[in-house]
C-alpha cells in the first residue's frame, strides 16, 4: 500500500554539524533532484513527440479513471512532523506570517509564480519549475495533463497526482463531475471550514514534513495521500 512521503534520516542535513558531511548530503540531494527533473523533462518531451502533450486520449482517460476509483481510504494518513529549516535562504519567504495553511498555500504560490488574483477558467498543464523545492516540483502527470492549477500549491506529489486522476476531463463532463469521484467544491469548502492542516511552528510551507493533516479532514480526504 503506497504511503505518504517521509524524509529519510540519512538525508536530513539540518542536524548535521560537520560542514563537510552536511555539504555531501546537500550535494546528494541536489543531484537526486536534478535526476528527477531530467526524468520529468524527458517524459514531457516524449509525450510531445507522440502528439499527446496536454491532451489525454479517451482510452488513457478511461484507464486513469478506473485506476483512480480503485483508491480506497484504508489507511490513516498523518504527515510527519520533523525539525527542518529553509532549503535555500532565497526561498525564505514571509517568515513573520502565522503558520496557517492559507499562509503556506500563499507562500507556495509565490514560489511557483501563481498569484492569488490569477484564476484561469480552463485547466492547464504545469510548467517546469527547476528552482522549486523538491516537494513542489511538478510530477510527470502535472506536466502532461491539464488540471486546476491551484492544486500545484500543495507540497504532496502523490496527493496532486491523485487529485488530477480524480478530476481529469472534468471540464468535458467525463471526469470526476460526471462520475462523482471527487467534488472540488466540497474539497475547497472543507479546506476552509475544517481544521484541514496545521503547519509546524517555524516550519516551511514547501516542506511536506512540516504539515500535519487534521483528523476530520483526514477521515474524509486522507485517501488522496495514499
Amino acid at each position: 500500500m503506497p504511503r505518504p512521503r517521509t524524509h529519510d534520516s540519512e538525508n536530513c542535513w539540518q542536524s548535521v554539524t560537520d560542514p563537510r558531511k552536511r555539504k555531501q548530503i546537500q550535494d546528494r540531494l541536489a543531484q537526486r533532484a536534478r535526476r528527477q527533473r531530467l526524468a520529468v523533462q524527458h517524459h514531457a518531451a516524449s509525450s510531445a513527440t507522440t502528439g499527446a502533450n496536454c491532451h489525454a486520449s479517451t482510452q488513457e482517460t478511461s484507464a486513469l479513471g478506473a485506476a483512480a476509483r480503485q483508491v480506497l481510504p484504508s489507511t490513516r494518513v498523518v504527515v510527519p512532523l520533523t525539525p527542518n529549516s529553509a532549503l535555500d535562504p532565497a526561498l525564505d519567504l514571509h517568515q513573520d506570517i502565522p503558520p496557517t495553511v492559507y499562509a503556506a498555500l500563499f507562500t507556495n504560490g509565490v514560489i511557483l509564480s501563481l498569484p492569488c488574483a490569477y484564476a484561469s477558467p480552463l485547466p492547464s498543464c504545469s510548467p517546469p519549475y527547476p528552482d522549486a523545492p523538491p516537494d513542489l516540483q511538478p510530477t510527470a502527470l502535472q506536466l502532461s495533463t491539464p488540471h486546476a492549477r491551484w492544486i500545484d500549491r500543495f507540497p504532496f506529489p502523490r496527493m496532486r497526482d491523485n487529485f488530477i486522476l480524480m478530476t481529469v476531463g472534468e471540464e468535458e463532463g467525463v471526469g470526476a463531475a460526471g462520475l462523482g469521484v471527487l467534488d472540488q467544491e466540497a474539497f475547497i469548502g472543507d479546506l476552509f471550514c475544517m481544521e484541514s492542516f496545521v503547519i509546524r511552528e517555524g516550519g516551511q510551507a514547501w516542506d511536506s514534513a512540516d504539515w500535519t493533516i487534521g483528523k476530520r479532514f483526514q477521515e474524509k480526504w486522507g485517501w488522496l495521500f495514499c
